[in-house]
């Protein structure tokens, strides 16, 4: 047993308040990590499970180093090791071994890394791919281990992807062309602000057919906040473009045009990028 773990019990026994020990490294073979202290706190909950928000941040970090540095690599998964030592006493040992391998080239590489984890239960994956997958270059998707658990009951999936900001070059060109369709004007503009928000998109690719009420669009290198329908029946579009115009300097209008929508008749319409 170690000797600052023994210090830790026998000051639980005398009804010290303990104290938390934590360390991480990393290199360019990978990062490890050991936790000692309490479980829980009343305060800041579960800080032990904690400790692999702490380790997932560092393993970010080195993995855009050495991206940085040349040295493309990412997590091996299957290496992955974790040990817990006295789950439900209080006081805890967590220690984890995160190995990295190289890879040939820059898109091969991960840049990014987060897990999702039950300190006693099982973790709720589908939540967090939901949470990460803003994250994702578009076409990508996130790199998942298997789930990885100690004998005590700590349970982690570990995850990797591309950052989409270090790794913007890496968007696949397969399958890259998007359409949007809607039943009336109203819709599609819907449907184009929930699919086209903070995306990277070719805006050379944009082709609109406002009497199929369908817009397409290739991604691309480009970042937008979105593509979005500015419309109105009632003579005034021009008027509107000019004010949103003030509040967004980088507006771009692709295409206008006149429609007889099925909602709102006679309509003014433009296509634009923001």
């Amino acid at each position: 047993m170690y000797l600052h773990e023994d210090i830790f019990r026998i000051k639980q026994m005398m009804g010290l308040l303990l104290e938390q020990q934590q360390n991480i490294s990393c290199d360019e073979n990978g990062c490890s990590g050991r936790y000692l202290g309490p479980e829980f706190d009343n305060l800041k909950g579960d800080v032990a499970h904690q400790f692999s928000n702490s380790i997932s941040q560092e393993v970010g970090k080195k993995l855009k180093q050495l991206y940085g540095n040349g040295l493309y690599s990412k997590v091996n998964f299957p290496q992955i090791s974790m040990m817990t030592k006295g789950m439900g006493s209080g006081n805890v040992e967590y220690m984890v071994q995160i190995p990295f391998i190289r890879v040939q080239s820059k898109c091969e590489s991960f840049t990014s890394f987060d897990h999702v984890g039950g300190w006693g239960h099982t973790p709720d994956l589908t939540k967090r791919k939901n949470e990460l997958s803003s994250a994702l270059l578009p076409n990508d998707q996130l790199d998942i281990s298997d789930l990885k658990k100690t004998t005590e009951g700590l349970e982690e999936y570990w995850i990797q992807w591309r950052n989409k900001d270090l790794q913007k070059n890496c968007v696949s060109q397969k399958q890259t062309e998007n359409t949007i369709t809607g039943n009336s004007i109203r819709e599609l503009r819907e449907k184009i602000y929930k699919e086209t928000t903070n995306i990277s998109i070719d805006p050379n690719s944009v082709i609109i057919d406002m009497n199929n009420l369908t817009i397409k669009y290739s991604l691309g290198n480009v970042k937008i906040q979105r593509i979005s329908i500015i419309y109105d029946n009632t003579g005034n579009l021009s008027s509107r473009l000019t004010n949103i115009r003030q509040k967004e300097s980088s507006l771009k209008v692709i295409q206008q045009g006149l429609i007889n929508d099925k909602e709102l008749g006679n309509t003014e319409w433009a296509v634009i990028i923001l």
